[in-house]
């Protein structure tokens, strides 16, 4: 995989982006800092992130493919109905950012922060996601199939009509989600015992 230098200003990786008819494959970039770029419909295959800083760029309806963001930030930018194919973020921060009616695949997440990020009517096939964050999120009328969250912090999140059955959230922290009236996104989720007292709030009950 070729590298290019450390603390780029974006522009070979637009150039690469113009030249090869929205297609970045087989390539590191390393350093890059780009603010308000479109890459909308872009093809990423092969490629690795590290230490690059994304703001307010476009890639709606772009397909990642074995792509690595590692140690990278996306902050607010537009990522509605991209393709995520056995992708991984390592050490990463992705804030504000927007995946509305996004498909996951075979994705992972490692020790990184989606905080206030937008899922909503994403889709999530047998993706994993480790100690990472997804504070205040939009989870709304998402998909899950497969999938698995080990410790990963859902405070504040929306899961709004999302049917969470098979999925466990034992080890992770679910305070101040936000669910229908009937609470039946919980129906067949797994938690712990303290968590299971919360919810029953939710419901009126009371836990002595």
């Amino acid at each position: 995989m070729r590298r290019f230098a450390q603390g780029g200003n974006g522009f070979m990786l637009q150039e690469i982006f113009a030249a090869e008819d929205g297609t970045v494959e087989t390539l590191s970039f390393e350093g890059e800092f780009i603010e308000g770029a479109d890459f909308s419909s872009a093809l990423f295959k092969r490629v690795s992130f590290v230490k690059c800083r994304f703001v307010s760029c476009v890639f709606a309806r772009s397909r990642f493919m074995q792509t690595i963001f590692e140690r990278s930030e996306l902050v607010g930018c537009d990522m509605k109905k991209s393709l995520w194919t056995e992708t991984l973020f390592r050490d990463s921060k992705i804030s504000g950012s927007d995946f509305s009616g996004a498909v996951f695949k075979k994705a992972r997440a490692e020790q990184s922060s989606f905080r206030c990020a937008n899922f909503a009517e994403s889709s999530w096939n047998g993706c994993e996601a480790s100690f990472s964050s997804f504070i205040e999120s939009s989870f709304a009328s998402v998909k899950f199939l497969n999938s698995v969250f080990r410790q990963a912090d859902f405070t504040g999140a929306d899961f709004f009509k999302t049917p969470l059955k098979g999925l466990d959230f034992s080890d992770s922290v679910i305070e101040g989600i936000t669910l229908s009236d009937g609470c039946g996104e919980l129906r067949g989720l797994a938690v712990n015992a303290a968590q299971a007292v919360e919810l029953a709030r939710l419901f009126g009950l009371r836990v002595k």
